[in-house]
């Protein structure tokens, strides 16, 4: 096998002979398995790690995690301007029924979205989504510095919107928390997948809410004026 350890032909047949007896065995089928790669770990793995630049790390994340970052410290930068991309002056004078993945990608629907959810004191599900996508735009980068920054986008993810306690708390359930805590060895496009359905999935109800409020009527005029094209 791919991942196959290295043990003893006896210790594995004898390991082969008690899975076929799973029943009677239960939790002592891979006892014998695990005593060799147990002990590797101990006298060379663990040595090695805990004098290494990962264990350096994590002791800084652990103390990191001791006082968590105040709201204040967390900086997105913003959107492009993408909207008129898609629509014309004349379609955003006369109305536009934008989407929610308007409201995601371009500059000025985000920020009108933003202010929405902030007078319904909802913003933190927002902001969480808006630093998916910077973390996502650098740990897909082929850049190798680029896709270390990643690294610390995922860190950062974390202290601010998962953690306990963290300045802008997302709703997330324990069971979550614990796998992106395990991946944040290692994190990939999809680490925080989970928890980013969830979030969209309240986004879409708040976008359905907003579509309702005479702001997102006037949102063609108001990113008219953005743009400098409204009529004078």
């Amino acid at each position: 096998a791919l991942t196959q350890i290295c043990v003893p032909s006896i210790v594995l047949w004898n390991t082969m002979r008690r899975m076929r007896r799973a029943d009677l065995y239960g939790r002592e089928v891979f006892h014998e398995a695990l005593q060799e790669p147990i002990r590797t770990i101990v006298r060379d793995i663990y040595p090695r790690f805990r004098n290494s630049e990962h264990m350096v790390m994590l002791r800084k994340r652990m103390h990191e995690l001791e006082s968590l970052p105040m709201s204040s410290e967390l900086s997105l930068s913003p959107l492009p301007d993408t909207i008129l991309s898609k629509y014309t002056p004349a379609e955003l004078e006369m109305g536009v029924q934008f989407t929610l993945d308007d409201m995601l990608q371009d500059k000025t629907c985000f920020k009108e979205f933003f202010r929405y959810l902030q007078s319904c004191i909802l913003s933190e599900n927002l902001r969480f989504i808006r630093a998916l996508q910077i973390y996502k735009a650098h740990i897909s980068s082929p850049d190798v510095s680029m896709r270390r920054k990643g690294m610390e986008w995922a860190w950062a993810v974390y202290k601010f919107f998962i953690a306990p306690y963290s300045a802008f708390e997302i709703s997330v359930s324990h069971q979550a928390r614990r796998e992106i805590m395990r991946q944040l060895a290692d994190p990939n496009m999809n680490t925080f997948d989970v928890i980013e359905r969830t979030t969209m999935e309240l986004l879409r109800v708040h976008y359905n809410n907003f579509r309702t409020k005479r702001d997102f009527a006037n949102l063609g005029q108001v990113i008219l004026r953005a743009h400098d094209l409204a009529d004078k």
